[in-house]
């Protein structure tokens, strides 16, 4: 089976930890989660953050979503389509195709 990640972000106040407050949530709903980016937003009092994550199946992308609104305080939360791996390999050799071909070009 492809190994499927998905994009999730999560708004949640100055006053949390974002670096631990969802660890009980993806340890129990993911196999995989990085940390990819953090932001500040609404002049410092929010933070904007952004994990990569796999589902390993517990729970379902509505109930993910639910224990995250649950601790974020009904902030903004969303979970954008799923990416695989194996599609971003192909993605990436495509553009190495393209990127060789535009100089190949450029130095005739």
């Amino acid at each position: 089976m492809e190994a499927f990640y998905a994009p999730v972000t999560v708004v949640i106040p100055e006053s949390l930890d974002y670096e631990t407050v969802f660890d009980d949530i993806f340890q129990k709903a993911t196999n995989y989660i990085e940390l990819a980016n953090v932001k500040t937003s609404d002049m410092g009092s929010l933070f904007k953050i952004k994990y990569i994550v796999q589902l390993n199946g517990t729970m379902t992308e509505k109930e993910l979503m639910d224990a995250l609104r649950t601790r974020n305080g009904n902030l903004e939360i969303a979970i954008s389509r799923y990416v695989t791996k194996k599609m971003n390999y192909k993605r990436r050799i495509a553009m190495r195709k393209i990127n060789l071909k535009t100089k190949n070009s450029s130095n005739v």
